[in-house]
């Protein structure tokens, strides 16, 4: 399910987004892709999250208008969740389980079932199948 308000900018012709099944994007998302973004099956991604799969050189000899892009694709794994107003920066793959704090800035790869927060994102702990809530990463 796709909520009303979610913005899908697909910036070359060659662009993909590939939406696992049972995939549920809140209002105010915002896909902007030059490349691809697949994202798994039961996938969870909560109200005003970006997801961009390139970003602008920084090239001090050019004028910032004038860099060329460079595009890595994002992959979010099955059974994510991923939070409110979360960021999802190129080149990044979220693994399967994984849960994305709210308002993290996810700069660097998440592996499985992990519980990460923050700018940037951090593993704080694993999701676990007890009556634990949290598992501390060792």
């Amino acid at each position: 399910m796709i909520e009303s308000d979610v913005s899908i900018k697909i910036v070359d012709d060659n662009a993909r987004l590939i939406l696992g099944d049972s995939c549920y994007v809140a209002r105010f998302s915002q896909f902007d892709l030059s490349s691809e973004c697949v994202v798994g099956d039961h996938v969870l991604i909560a109200t005003g999250c970006l997801i961009v799969d390139h970003n602008h050189g920084l090239d001090r000899d050019r004028r910032i208008d004038d860099q060329p892009c460079v595009a890595k694709s994002v992959t979010i794994g099955s059974d994510v969740w991923i939070g409110a107003h979360a960021v999802i920066l190129p080149g990044v793959t979220i693994g399967q389980g994984a849960v994305i704090g709210a308002h993290a800035c996810v700069t660097s790869d998440i592996p499985p079932y992990s519980i990460a927060v923050g700018v940037p994102a951090r593993v704080i702990g694993m999701r676990c199948s007890s009556s634990d809530a949290v598992q501390q990463p060792e």
